[in-house]
């Protein structure tokens, strides 16, 4: 909405009849332009599925299951895995991801 309170929208809308669970936000973009958030059955365990949203068009893309998350700059989001093994690089445009840092005892990083 504008500073006023005027132009109020739904930024998150849901299919009517559909049971949507617990929605948990992660926060929004560094710009503001995008909003990440957890939906899930419980607002206490993790590993929900997050999704972005992009604020502007409403359009929203799932990013998957994870542990833990944040923003690491306008578009992308640093990430543990659900196992919490692994962190990843989650684009919040395409919901492309790519491995940030391996778990220690991953074998490629002990020969190295």
């Amino acid at each position: 909405m504008s500073l006023d309170g005027s132009r109020r929208r739904l930024v998150l809308p849901f299919s009517p009849g559909k049971q949507n669970g617990v929605i948990g936000v992660v926060g929004p973009s560094p710009d503001g332009s995008r909003l990440a958030y957890d939906v899930g059955t419980d607002p206490v365990v993790t590993g929900d599925t997050m999704w972005a949203a992009d604020l502007a068009t409403g359009r929203r893309v799932a990013l998957g299951r994870f542990s833990s998350d944040m923003w690491r700059d306008n578009t992308t989001i640093l990430a543990t895995s659900a196992d919490g093994s692994t962190l990843l690089l989650i684009n919040a445009e395409t919901g492309r991801r790519s491995v940030y840092l391996r778990p220690l005892s991953d074998r490629l990083l002990i020969r190295a």
